[in-house]
Order: structure tokens, then C-alpha cells, then sequence
């Protein structure tokens, strides 16, 4: 289990070490409560039936923390339903808020601090924007040799119809100093005496109009494990970004420097060897941000059995803040062919798109990879790291005919 600045980082995330948080708290007392805090939480769930608003065929990855996969059938559809869309937190426990009650600040370099209630935000222009959200982690158990953390196949990703309020429009309310260079965003997760969960983007995505903190999901007020009242929406950005049940928004100089910037979400920008342990987080790896381009199936999944003949082969493209200019496929190593695109994309919503092949029968290879308009294509090979980010590689399938 790799330990990063006083944190361990295994299967399920990020976990302060027993060492690590004495010398932050000063007491045992400290650990005892965060113990009890995490127990509780795991005692709540398991006595809990199902998930609140996520549907019973959903893959569990974790019960503590929460992280759920959304089966591919599921992700066949343009947009991904509300109780199918994946589930991703980071601490045990969740945010139960009353939206009546529930308050966000806004302070840091700013010349006019704010506290907004649910009557304040509603008075910012409404905006609407359908666009897709994808945990950092999706396709990490394709990664060999294995990568730290949750091991998700391809289905921490869904495509949804957000409406909230700019971003650009709150910060801009404050008169932010010359010195707003950075954006965090601060959840309401319960956390006992571990940080809180926090994440930064930088002050050009931040008031970049397409960036927003949302209040509705496919029509309706976010699920609760969504992040209602109010989460942020960073569309084309690593999942950990777009934080839930937002508390706080802090406008800084620099970076935010807790756990979840620092040590965790980071990425070599170089390959590098697997084996190799001598690395700092921290020091030698840079911050995810914009997902790369990625494709995969959804029809068919693999090991399938398929009838010999016609068939259509379908599945989604996208990128992070670029359209998708082609999607191709190759049948058995084959030439690559080009795909159809079936639904309109755009820089954040996911494309759809379909390929008809015909196939004899025995075991067949399906490859797919698209190219951004920028004309970036998926590799044959995705960069390894060793917290597993970013796979998208060629997504390939293996099939039956008969």
C-alpha cells in the first residue's frame, strides 16, 4: 500500500495513517475519533438495503466510501439516467442537507465575501448544459500491471443535462483581487478529523462560462449522493474537480494544497517504469485536469455471442473540451474503418456512434479509437501511473459468433 504525506492509498482512496494523524491532532483522542466517526459510517451502510436513488444493478466497487459502476447496457442510451448515472465518493459517509437551510460562502482574495442561501443562488441567471462526467479512475482495472485503487471496468462515466448557475457570475460578485490566480471548491462531506475534501482549478477554468455549480440533473433536483443542494460542474475535467455538496469556494493565489491536490489525482507527464517506487506525488507529478480522448463499446460487451451475419457494433466517444472528428473501428487487426457518428456531440456532451460489420462465425477481435478535432488519437497504449488516471487506450472487445 503506497503512503503519501501521512495518507495510505488503497483500494477505496485515501486514508489518513494512525502516525500521521496523531501528529496532526496532538492526541490519541484524535485517532479514536476519527475511527469512531469512519465505524459509524460503515455500520450505517451496512445495515442499509440499498444506496438512496441509485438502482439495484449498479456494481459495487466500494460500500465505504460509496463508488458505483454503471453496467454498460446502461451507458447505451445519449443521456445516462439519474439512478444509472455512477456513484463516486471519497470519504465514508454522505451529505444530508436541508435546502432551505443550506449555506455556501465565498471569501479568500475577493473584495466583497459572500454567503449565499438557496433564495441567493436562484437569483444568478439559470443556465443549462448537457455534458458528460467521468471519475479519473474509469478503466483503471484495464491498466497492466495494476494501478492503486478502485479496479473500475469502463463505466465511471455518464452523460447527463445539468442546469445551475455560471460560475464566473458568483466569483465575479466578489471583485476578486489581482491576486485570484485559483479556485477551490469545498464539499460537505463528513470527514471527522480527516481535511476536508477540496479540490482547485485554476482561475481560467474557473470563470470559464461552461463551468458551473449545478442544482439540477436531467430535470430534476440532484439525487442526494450527487451532491444536492449544490455541486460543481467543470465539464471536460478530472471527476474529482466537479466537488459535491459545495460548503465553500475559496478564491487563492496558488493552488490548494491539501491531500486531494497533493497527493492524490496527480500524473507523471512522461512515461515511466512500473517498478520504480522513488517518486513523490507531490513533487514529481503534476495535477489531472483535461481528460484525454477516449471511446469505448457498448455493444457488444465482452465475451459476448453474437449470431454469424450482419451485426452492429455501437458504442461513445469524447474528449475534454474538444469535439470528436472521427471514430474508427478494425475487425480483427484489420484496416481501420471509419465508424458512423449517430448523435450530435459537442465539446462536452458525448458523442454516440455505430459501425456495421458482418461476421463470420468464430472469435472475433473489436478495436475502436477516436481522434479529437484537434487531431489527438486514442494510442494503442494508455500512459501508466501509478494511481491509474486517464486509461484510454483503444478499447477492444472479444466476441463469439455463431
Amino acid at each position: 500500500m503506497a503512503q503519501t504525506s501521512g495518507f495510505e492509498l488503497g483500494t477505496e482512496g485515501l486514508r489518513l495513517t494512525r502516525r500521521a494523524l496523531l501528529v496532526r491532532t496532538g492526541a490519541a483522542a484524535g485517532a479514536a475519533a476519527l475511527g469512531g466517526v469512519f465505524a459509524e459510517g460503515r455500520r450505517a451502510f451496512a445495515q442499509e438495503q440499498g444506496f438512496p436513488g441509485v438502482a439495484s444493478g449498479m456494481r459495487v466497487i466500494s460500500r465505504s466510501p460509496i463508488n458505483l459502476e454503471t453496467p454498460i447496457p446502461q451507458l447505451r442510451t445519449w443521456i445516462t439516467p439519474d439512478d444509472w448515472f455512477f456513484v463516486r465518493l471519497h470519504l465514508p459517509g454522505y451529505a444530508q442537507l436541508n435546502r432551505d437551510t443550506w449555506q455556501m460562502t465565498v471569501d479568500g482574495e475577493v473584495g466583497q465575501p459572500l454567503r449565499l442561501g438557496w433564495a441567493e443562488v436562484q437569483r444568478f441567471q439559470r443556465v443549462e448544459l448537457t455534458a458528460w462526467l467521468q471519475c479519473a479512475g474509469n478503466r483503471r482495472g484495464h491498466f497492466e500491471p495494476k494501478a492503486a485503487g478502485g479496479q473500475w471496468d469502463r463505466g465511471a462515466v455518464g452523460n447527463a443535462r445539468w442546469a445551475g448557475i455560471r460560475l464566473r457570475d458568483v466569483i465575479l460578485s466578489t471583485a476578486p483581487t489581482l491576486k485570484a490566480h485559483h479556485v477551490a471548491f469545498e464539499g460537505n462531506d463528513p470527514h471527522g478529523d480527516a481535511p476536508p475534501y477540496v479540490r482547485s482549478v485554476p482561475i481560467e477554468k474557473a470563470l470559464d462560462p461552461n463551468t458551473l455549480l449545478v442544482f439540477e440533473m436531467n430535470g430534476q433536483p440532484l439525487p442526494v449522493l450527487h451532491g444536492f443542494p449544490v455541486r460543481a460542474l467543470v465539464p471536460g475535467w478530472v471527476g474529482s474537480a466537479n466537488v459535491k455538496w459545495i460548503r465553500s469556494i475559496h478564491v487563492l493565489d496558488q493552488e490548494w494544497t491539501g491531500p486531494y491536490m497533493k497527493d492524490l489525482y496527480r500524473i507523471n507527464l512522461v512515461p515511466m517504469n512500473p517498478a520504480n517506487k522513488t517518486f513523490n506525488f507531490a513533487q514529481d507529478f503534476v495535477a489531472t485536469t483535461v481528460f484525454p480522448v477516449n471511446s469505448f463499446f457498448t455493444s457488444p460487451t465482452t465475451g459476448a455471442t453474437l449470431p454469424a451475419g450482419p451485426t452492429v457494433l455501437s458504442g461513445v466517444a469524447y474528449a475534454g473540451e474538444t469535439t470528436i472528428a472521427a471514430v474508427e473501428v478494425s475487425v480483427d487487426g484489420g484496416a481501420w474503418q471509419p465508424a458512423r457518428i449517430t448523435t450530435p456531440g459537442t465539446a462536452y456532451a458525448w458523442y454516440q456512434w455505430a459501425f456495421s460489420a458482418t461476421l463470420a462465425r468464430g472469435s472475433h477481435t473489436l478495436a475502436v479509437r477516436a481522434t479529437d478535432s484537434r487531431g489527438r488519437t486514442q494510442p494503442r497504449e494508455a500512459l501508466w501511473n501509478p494511481q491509474g488516471y486517464f486509461y484510454n487506450a483503444w478499447d477492444v472487445v472479444t466476441v463469439q459468433v455463431s
